[in-house]
């Protein structure tokens, strides 16, 4: 679940740049308008009394937070677009005919990129700018890095460079076991269980 403060982001972006290379200012004043004059009455003895104004953004619950947080993903997926053109950038051997470089669901994101430190610096350094533009930061005790066919002396190298731990294969993301080697029918037995219960 996402926290409440993550729906806080939209202060931290200013307008062009939430929408560059887009016609949405309107639409963006609108919600832009929306967040920051909300204001509030106390019902005292079934009378309203006085406003007060709310300065903490959306609050957790509101109609309006889920949009909010995919404005912020979709800017967060165009920077790891416009990063993946840089010219000594590499997809991941499988990615790289579609142009694949990252998947996300909600607040779960998965970073694809070829195995050495250039690409991955790249990526890493789209993570923290994001970081420092929206105040959403990295988790890293929650994040992992998956390698196959990289050296264990690169590894150690990339390990420290970003901080996080290696992982280890198979693992699941949205609860299909992903991996590089062929997975056993055993292992999509919890995902099997989960759809014949929804049934």
């Amino acid at each position: 679940m996402v926290q409440p403060q993550s729906f806080r982001v939209i202060y931290y972006f200013d307008t062009p740049t939430l929408v560059k290379g887009q016609q949405l200012f309107g639409r963006v004043n609108i919600i832009l308008h929306y967040v920051s004059t909300t204001s509030f009455s106390v019902a005292v003895n079934g009378d309203l009394h006085g406003f007060f104004p709310w300065k903490c953004g959306v609050r957790q619950g509101d109609p309006l937070s889920p949009y909010l947080f995919i404005c912020c993903m979709e800017y967060f997926s165009r920077m790891l677009k416009v990063a993946s053109r840089q010219p000594r950038f590499r997809y991941h051997p499988k990615c790289g005919p579609h142009s694949i470089n990252h998947l996300v669901f909600a607040d779960d994101v998965l970073v694809l990129s070829h195995g050495d430190r250039i690409s991955i610096h790249t990526m890493f350094h789209q993570l923290d700018i994001f970081g420092q533009t929206s105040g959403l930061a990295i988790n890293a005790s929650k994040s992992s890095i998956f390698f196959k066919g990289v050296s264990d002396s690169l590894k150690q190298v990339i390990l420290y460079d970003t901080g996080f731990k290696e992982g280890n294969f198979p693992f699941t993301y949205l609860r299909v076991p992903l991996s590089p080697h062929r997975l056993l029918a055993s292992q999509f037995s919890p995902l099997l269980h989960k759809l014949e219960s929804s049934f």
